[in-house]
C-alpha cells in the first residue's frame, strides 16, 4: 500500500514539474507576446495623424519593453 502511494506521489510530481514547465516556457511568453501585440496596435490606432504615424523603430521599442516589462527575454517585432 505504501509503495503504491510513493508511487503516486512521484509520479504526481513529475506531471506537477511537467505542467510548470510548459507554463513557464509556452504558455507564459505566448501570453505576454500577445498582450504586447495588443498594446502595438493599440498605440499605432491612436495615431492616426499622418504626421505623427508610428514608424516600426518606434513600434518595435515599444514591442520590447512591454516584453521585458512582462519578465521575458526581449524579441523583436520587426526584423
Amino acid at each position: 500500500m505504501i509503495e503504491s502511494n510513493k508511487k503516486h506521489a512521484y509520479i504526481f510530481v513529475v506531471l506537477l514539474v511537467l505542467v510548470g514547465m510548459f507554463y513557464w516556457f509556452q504558455l507564459k511568453p505566448s501570453l505576454a507576446r500577445k498582450d504586447c501585440l495588443a498594446k502595438v496596435d493599440e498605440l499605432r490606432k491612436g495615431r492616426t495623424d499622418p504626421k505623427n504615424f508610428v514608424t516600426n523603430e518606434e513600434a518595435n521599442n515599444f514591442y520590447r519593453r512591454c516584453f521585458i516589462e512582462k519578465g521575458q527575454q526581449p524579441e523583436d517585432l520587426v526584423k
